[in-house]
């Protein structure tokens, strides 16, 4: 979607899209979460009789073996203006 587009949004909508965004896991922590999830099924599926299932939690890394999100960069002068505009912005209520 072009920059230009998304500055004429109005409010409202980039409130709904910060929502969303916002419950929205960072894509390193949803790689994690999707490989939990693979290997959780793959052992319930071939599982011997007996032994109880798993919980994809049972799979994941301790939150701190995870490390720190990546830097913030790479971004152009327009994404930077388009940041700066819609953190300027009073929020709707």
């Amino acid at each position: 979607m072009p920059l230009g587009e998304i500055l004429t949004w109005p409010a409202w909508q980039l409130d709904a899209y910060r929502a969303f965004v916002d419950r929205e896991l960072p894509p390193d922590q949803r790689i994690e979460m999707i490989l939990a999830q693979i290997a959780a099924r793959v052992f319930n599926a071939t599982r011997p009789q007996g032994v109880s299932a798993v919980s994809f939690q049972d799979f994941l890394l301790p939150r701190e073996l995870w490390g720190s999100p990546a830097p913030a960069g790479g971004l152009t002068p327009e994404e930077m203006q388009m940041i700066g505009h819609v953190e300027r912005r009073p929020t709707q209520t």
